[in-house]
């Protein structure tokens, strides 16, 4: 089928690209990492750096999640993130669409059963179904995230492989819905690690290559995911005929 999401990302790749993250960040987790971090921010807070707090923000998370890896996934909209995503776990949770459908950060992670937790802006958390998701993540249920989701988190016995892993589905870049724009961007700063979706259809854009450069300043470690493969399978059926 057309534009259908490249399935054979070997699973090794997803982990190695999490694992290596994890290994830079190691010595951060000692047991003075706490106190050098409280000096930094000191630091930064007496010469007004406030350029830093993006990076001491991502520093204080991983510190703090000791027990999870959180990859996100990120790139423009109709990239094939959420696809990808579905076929990592073996069957379609996420939504998808002609038009851009996410429009809140989705965590995805392993459960002993099939269960949704929403998080709202107020801070209250309330547990749904996960047939539910799309009610609360996506721009037609949830029109420019009306109803104040801060994130919703579903948990799926599918991906016990990935335990200690969490995949983060994030809104698409650059579509006529700025909000889930922002709502990305300003998820960069928490990624443990990253996946960038790259359609080959169309090829690597500006937008790719700055948000690839966005995500240098706070994970090293960034893989390309490349979608829609199999129209490239059609190019190059059509030049042999």
């Amino acid at each position: 089928m057309r534009g259908k999401t490249e399935e054979s990302l070997p699973n090794a790749g997803v982990r190695k690209c999490a694992t290596e993250k994890a290994q830079s960040c190691e010595g951060c987790m000692t047991e003075g990492s706490e106190k050098i971090l409280a000096h930094v921010e000191q630091v930064a807070g007496a010469f007004h750096l406030s350029s830093l707090g993006s990076q001491i923000e991502t520093c204080r998370t991983l510190l703090d999640s000791t027990n999870n890896i959180e990859v996100a996934v990120f790139g423009r909209f109709k990239a094939g993130k959420s696809s990808f995503i579905n076929s990592l776990i073996g069957r379609d949770i996420l939504p998808v669409g002609v038009l851009p459908v996410t429009s809140v950060i989705t965590k995805l992670c392993y459960g002993p059963a099939d269960q949704l937790l929403v998080h709202f802006l107020d801070k209250r958390t309330e547990a749904a179904a996960v047939s539910e998701l799309a009610e609360f993540i996506t721009e037609k249920n949830n029109p420019e995230n009306r109803k104040h989701v801060a994130l919703v988190e579903v948990l799926l016995p599918e991906l016990k492989r990935y335990e200690g892993l969490v995949f983060v589905d994030t809104p698409g870049l650059g579509s006529i819905f700025t909000q889930n724009t922002a709502t990305a961007l300003a998820w960069l700063a928490k990624a443990g690690a990253a996946l960038v979706a790259i359609s080959v259809d169309p090829p690597l854009s500006e937008q790719d290559l700055a948000l690839i450069e966005n995500l240098q300043q706070f994970t090293p470690k960034i893989c390309l995911l490349l979608t829609k493969a199999d129209l490239l399978e059609d190019e190059r059926t059509f030049v042999r005929r």
